[in-house]
């Protein structure tokens, strides 16, 4: 064999298995002190958003990650407290608690403008598809999930709800169905049927033994990653059969109270409500495994977005609370549609999915196969890694 190739080899070697032995070591690069608290983040390409509490939301260009600076905020006009966040196209739902759902045309990212706000309950998360936006009631129990008509935010419109048994604490939504997680213990995993969002159904549940806060649910494909934060787990729920999810493997976070997630390729960040974040493994779906834990500076992390191989968290309380910049390039595939490996998602890159379709060489999105999701994640990823 040739030498050079050899060594080739062996370096790939080296590199996964300091991987599998979870030598992975996300380097802090800077933070930025936000206005207000910093509960959450969403990001817009190089734009970060920043749920800040009763201060609203602050705007910050994290386009240079080890000089962050904010570009704008916006204020509440009446006293409410920005908890979470959701962006679709140039415009960010804003979970408000009490006051409910907001919604701001963010075109301008320096200069947020507020279209129109709907109170259907005590707004705790919200995950939006289509024109229609979904969003966990958790006031109460039995709970509920609200579908708004979002598609003109001047008339936000409550087109339907459906009960849940318990505190509707988290939501995500994939394909036609939204997945709904509670604060209840035990607490409750449903999944639903939105397909005709004038009539949800729960068409099936699954019991979990701790409560999922709110963003504790990502999707990819038949899969979904749920955070229960009281037993500090990443369950993994198989469901591909909508009428009976199953928990097919869970990892443990070794404590630090596993809360909000987010997930880049292979990898799903977690983060620790009093131990920064963790990043999980999840190759293999059934043998999930926590890669690394790292501290943040704050005192309660509450956010977490990955952007290629930076990380950005958030944290609240203590002297450094606000948004952080990591460097997690150390933790595996943070640039999934980085097919040919030369640190942009470009042609070449394309020319591979589409080499690759209908086999499993080219699946960046994770669903087992290479088709239009991934065709479509390659576009949207465009640009350096």
């Amino acid at each position: 064999m040739d030498r050079s190739l050899m060594m080739v080899i062996a370096v790939v070697s080296l590199a996964t298995a300091a991987l599998a032995h979870g030598q992975c070591d996300p380097a802090p690069l800077a933070s930025l002190d936000t206005p207000g608290d910093a509960f959450d983040v969403v990001l817009s390409g190089q734009i970060a958003f920043v749920a800040s509490g009763n201060t609203g939301v602050a705007v910050v260009d994290v386009s240079n990650p080890r000089r962050p600076s904010l570009v704008g905020t916006w204020k509440p006009p009446t006293p409410c407290s920005v908890r979470r966040l959701a962006l679709s196209g140039n415009r960010a739902y804003l979970v408000q608690g009490v006051e409910g759902l907001s919604v701001l045309d963010v075109t301008d990212p320096a200069t947020p403008v507020l279209l129109g706000s709907i109170d259907p309950g005590f707004a705790s998360d919200v995950a939006v598809a289509d024109g229609i936006a979904y969003v966990a009631d958790g006031d109460s129990s039995p709970g509920a999930l609200h579908v708004i008509d979002v598609s003109d935010p001047a008339r936000l419109e409550l087109v339907a709800s459906v009960e849940v048994p318990g505190h509707a604490s988290a939501v995500a939504v994939s394909a036609t169905n939204v997945y709904v997680g509670e604060t209840t213990t035990p607490a409750q995993f449903h999944v639903i049927d939105a397909a005709d969002p004038t009539r949800p159904e729960i068409t099936g549940s699954v019991i979990l033994p701790g409560w999922i806060l709110p963003g504790g649910i990502v999707t990819s494909g038949t899969l979904a990653f749920v955070a229960q934060n009281n037993v500090d787990t990443l369950a993994v729920i198989d469901v591909s059969d909508p009428t009976r999810p199953a928990v097919v493997a869970a990892t443990n976070m070794s404590g630090g109270f596993a809360g909000r997630l987010a997930m880049s390729g292979t990898l799903v960040y977690v983060a620790l409500t009093f131990n920064g974040f963790a990043v999980v493994d999840v190759s293999d779906p059934l043998a999930p495994f926590v890669v690394e834990s790292t501290r943040t500076p704050g005192d309660f992390s509450h956010g977490v977005a990955p952007l290629g191989n930076r990380l950005f968290m958030t944290d609240v309380g203590g002297e450094l609370a606000g948004l952080h910049a990591f460097d997690v390039s150390t933790c595996g595939d943070t640039c999934p549609t980085d097919l040919d490996e030369d640190g942009a998602t470009d042609f070449t890159d394309l020319l591979l999915v589409l080499a690759a379709w209908g086999t499993g060489g080219g699946d960046v999105t994770g669903d087992g196969t290479t088709g239009f999701s991934d065709l479509l994640a390659v576009l949207a990823a465009w640009g350096p890694c």
